[in-house]
């Protein structure tokens, strides 16, 4: 059997009525049509790229709670592999939101000797 997990959910009377409509249909209870119909939600590959932008915003929002000394440490490891290096990579790599970038990118630049040029990590040699 697979594992599996048990929550109890809050659903608006709407919902609740749409649920009983597919009793029969996607299961034989609301508990069975609830989880089929998250399965469905999920198994949707358009909705697959929507997770994984919430994903990313949760690791964001969870980046933001780290140590400054962590995220340094991180430039500090992407700058030894690569010396010319897209923003936007640059942002992936240490799980940041351009607001932050901006705020700290004039100190990282200085402390780690690099320049933004073209919308790039240029290290400065």
């Amino acid at each position: 059997m697979a594992d599996t997990d048990r929550t109890t959910i809050t659903l608006a009377q709407f919902y609740m009525d749409c649920v009983e409509d597919c009793i029969g249909i996607l299961g034989t209870s609301r508990p069975q049509v609830i989880s089929k119909i998250v399965e469905i939600f999920f198994d949707k590959p358009e909705n697959i790229e929507w997770m994984d932008r919430l994903r990313k915003k949760r690791e964001i929002i969870e980046n933001k709670k780290l140590e400054p000394a962590i995220i340094e440490e991180k430039i500090k490891n992407f700058l030894q592999i690569s010396d010319n290096i897209p923003i936007d990579d640059f942002i992936d790599f240490i799980n940041i939101d351009m607001d932050t970038a901006r705020k700290y990118l004039h100190e990282w630049a200085e402390k780690f000797k690099f320049r933004l040029d073209d919308q790039r990590i240029v290290k400065n040699k």
